[in-house]
């Protein structure tokens, strides 16, 4: 009917736009890039997860402005070349599940967030 053929034109881009950023948070390991943050869970515990995290930025040469631990949550201040602030996130989702949000910049860097994304998991 018309009815559903109008439907189908107006849904189809706005499910279409979910569609793709699915599909590409699947296809990047995991990791989904939201808003100007990289976000990957883990499954490992919260406190190992942030020891990997702090061995990257160890291993990147990369300043530890700050450490802080509140309620099970992590953060984690630093700063990459060029001066950009860096924001990790690392947030216990269940004993053995953690989620990481990576934050570079005010607007956000994919490819710096990414890499250091990939830094922690190698350190897991």
């Amino acid at each position: 009917s018309i009815y559903n053929y109008l439907l189908m034109l107006v849904l189809f881009p706005i499910l279409g736009g979910c569609l793709y950023v699915a599909v590409a948070g699947v296809g990047a390991g995991g990791a989904l890039w939201v808003e100007g943050s990289m976000k990957q869970n883990f499954n490992h515990d919260a406190k190992t997860v942030h020891d990997a995290a702090i061995a990257m930025l160890k291993e990147k040469g990369l300043p530890i402005l700050s450490d802080t631990v509140s309620g099970g949550n992590y953060t984690i201040e630093s700063r990459v070349l060029g001066n950009d602030d860096v924001s990790i996130y690392v947030e216990p989702i269940s004993r053995n599940a953690t989620e990481v949000i990576i934050r570079v910049g005010v607007f956000g860097d994919e490819a710096k967030s990414r890499e250091l994304m990939d830094g922690i998991a190698l350190n897991l």
